[in-house]
C-alpha cells in the first residue's frame, strides 16, 4: 500500500511539472480558435465566468497580459496560482526524493540517479 501511495504521488507530482512547460511550448494562439464547449455558451447563448479563462491564462502565460485580461479577468491570478504550484510542487518533488532514504524503490533509486547525474542532488 505504501509503494502505491508513493508511486501515485510520484506520477501525479512528474505529471505536473511536464505540463505547464508543455503549454508554454504551444504558441500563444493555439486555443484562440475552434468551437466553444461551454455549456451555457451553446444552449443559452450567454457567458459564464469560466469563458475564455483557458485562453486567457494560456495568453497570460506567454506574457501578453492585456490579451489574457480581454478574454477573461481572472486569468492573471489563476495563471500566478498555476505558477506558485508548479514551483511547489517542484520543490515537493525534489524533497520527496532527498529525505525518503529508507525508501528506495526502483523508480525512486532511478530519479536519484538521474538528479545525481545532473547534479542537482548530491551524492
Amino acid at each position: 500500500m505504501r509503494f502505491a501511495l508513493f508511486l501515485t504521488e510520484l506520477l501525479t507530482r512528474a505529471a505536473l511539472m511536464i505540463l505547464l512547460p508543455v503549454a508554454w511550448g504551444l504558441p500563444a494562439s493555439y486555443f484562440d480558435e475552434g468551437e466553444s464547449i461551454c455549456y451555457w455558451k451553446t444552449h443559452y447563448g450567454i457567458e459564464c465566468p469560466g469563458c475564455g479563462l483557458t485562453r486567457g491564462t494560456h495568453h497570460t502565460l506567454h506574457g501578453e497580459w492585456e490579451v489574457g485580461l480581454e478574454f477573461n479577468p481572472l486569468s492573471l491570478p489563476l495563471s500566478v496560482g498555476l505558477l506558485v504550484i508548479w514551483l511547489l510542487n517542484f520543490w515537493g518533488f525534489y524533497k520527496m526524493l532527498r529525505y525518503t532514504k529508507g525508501f528506495q524503490t526502483p523508480t525512486q533509486q532511478l530519479l536519484i540517479s538521474w538528479l545525481q547525474r545532473l547534479e542537482i542532488l548530491s551524492k
